[in-house]
């Protein structure tokens, strides 16, 4: 400070900084890691595109901002932020009825008009304008293989003068912003591909079962069919030797010799018969797998037995199985039907 003779101050040398645009940038560096969290907490692209409406439009200070989806000049807004007491924007507008920007922006190039009174391209459309409560605007198209199909718009109900700084970080969001959307389309796009393969493997999946079951089915009946003939056929043989045996049996002069060898023929003959029933029977069955330890050399001497029954003495069945007991731990019955 400088003093008079007196000792009063007289004034003061100093230097001052107007820190103004350093203040603006971290305002707006501050914004896009808000957006980066936006992206990374989102997961719906359109509460991702009006999170960073809000954001632009809350850091450059605007009345509104969006996205619109733009088929041929219609503009369809489902969406916007605002400022407080700016009415919403909502619905479908002919971009044409609010000037002839929509030119420039289907040749890819950004709109900045600072006051829609005076720009030759909106001066024509003042009233359409200021229904919708916009003096300033800010647009940067979308393009899609080289066609306008939506587009971020910005606007003030003043005008203003939009700063370079201000365009640049509008067009910065609105790209990032671009990626964030597509990727997680994509994402989500992929999700339901996978969804769907996975609906269909299942269905297909159901399918096969069911063929296989029904084609399993037809073959067990075959099965059946075959050995309900066989069955029959020595059923029949077996009741032969027992009516020939009884017939024999009746002979008045039949030594005692020849009727204890008939009767024997019967008793075995019953045998045999009995046991063809109970193997029947074992493999008509239908029940939980019961598992117990037992010898398969036994059980295979019996199928086998079972099997020479049925094929008659035409066929030879031999088997090899050693007289060591072969202990495994099988159902009785699966092991018989197998």
């Amino acid at each position: 400070p400088f003093f008079n003779t007196e000792g009063e101050a007289l004034r003061i040398a100093g230097v001052s900084t107007d820190i103004t645009d350093q203040r603006r940038s971290e305002i707006m560096r501050a914004a896009l890691v808000e957006l980066g969290d936006v992206f990374r907490d989102t997961d719906e692209p359109d509460d991702i595109s009006f999170a960073a409406a809000r954001i632009i439009g809350q850091t450059v200070a605007a009345d509104r901002a969006g996205y619109g989806e733009i088929d041929a000049d219609t503009l369809t807004i489902m969406r916007d932020w605002r400022a407080p007491r700016v009415a919403p924007l909502f619905g479908s507008f002919d971009l044409r009825s609010f000037g002839t920007y929509i030119d420039d922006l289907k040749n890819g190039d950004e709109v900045c008009i600072e006051d829609t009174h005076t720009d030759p391209r909106t001066r024509s459309s003042v009233d359409a304008l200021e229904a919708v409560a916009v003096r300033a605007i800010v647009n940067i198209p979308i393009m899609e293989n080289g066609r306008l199909v939506a587009m971020l718009y910005l606007g003030s109900g003043r005008a203003r003068q939009w700063r370079a700084d201000e365009v640049a970080f509008v067009r910065e969001v609105a790209e990032r912003t671009r990626i964030a959307t597509e990727r997680r389309r994509t994402e989500q796009e992929l999700a339901a591909l996978a969804a769907s393969l996975e609906q269909q493997v299942a269905a297909r999946t159901g399918e096969l079962q069911h063929a296989e079951d029904a084609l399993r089915q037809s073959q067990k009946m075959e099965a059946v069919g075959q050995l309900t003939g066989g069955v029959a056929h020595d059923f029949n043989n077996l009741l032969t030797v027992i009516r020939s045996a009884t017939d024999l049996l009746k002979r008045p002069d039949l030594s005692a010799e020849r009727r204890e060898r008939y009767i024997d023929a019967i008793s075995d003959t019953a045998d045999r018969a009995a046991k063809l029933t109970g193997q029947l029977l074992a493999f008509a069955r239908r029940q939980a797998l019961q598992p117990e330890v037992i010898d398969v050399g036994h059980s295979l001497r019996v199928i086998a037995d079972m099997l020479g029954t049925l094929t008659g003495s035409r066929i030879v069945i031999d088997i090899d199985v050693p007289e060591t007991p072969l202990f495994t731990n099988v159902d009785p019955s699966q092991l018989d039907t197998a």
